[in-house]
């Protein structure tokens, strides 16, 4: 391996081809570098080879993910019960958090801008006036809405 990592590094230096010193101790430095995380990763790979090592990596690692979900659940715990805190107290002052309270009345048909003639015109031929799909799409509707080039609309 070592025989390998130098001639590795005598073929990086004669394809830089230069003399210069610096690119010649780059390469070389960059070689050993190279060598020593393989060797490295040689040694740990051959350390988790034995069943023992591996079960106390695995035994750590086990550990450490049922840490990480357990400090997740308590601060899901912790936030919840602060949630239920607050919301008591404001309900105490006179809020509301039901969705009943927060949306709005229904608007009626004659102050409804989406319920015009010119308006509704444009959508009338793929819903109701509920907002239900019709099926099938109604064809022999007139979208008054939209313009196209060809009217003269756009021409300048």
């Amino acid at each position: 391996m070592v025989i390998a990592a130098f001639v590795f590094t005598w073929l990086l230096a004669v394809s830089l081809n230069s003399d210069n010193l610096l690119n010649i101790s780059i390469v070389l430095g960059v070689t050993v570098l190279a060598f020593a995380v393989s060797a490295v990763l040689f040694l740990i790979l051959r350390w988790l080879s034995c069943w023992r090592n591996f079960r106390r990596v695995l035994l750590v690692l086990t550990g450490l993910i049922l840490l990480i979900v357990l400090f997740y659940m308590e601060e899901d715990v912790r936030g919840w019960l602060c949630w239920l805190k607050f919301k008591h107290a404001e309900e105490a002052k006179g809020e509301k958090f039901d969705f009943a309270s927060v949306i709005p009345p229904s608007v009626p048909d004659d102050q409804n801008f989406a319920l015009t003639p010119v308006i509704a015109s444009s959508y009338e031929g793929r819903i109701d006036k509920n907002g239900k799909t019709l099926t099938p799409f109604k064809t022999n509707v007139v979208d008054r809405v939209s313009m196209s080039r060809e009217d003269g609309a756009f021409s300048a």
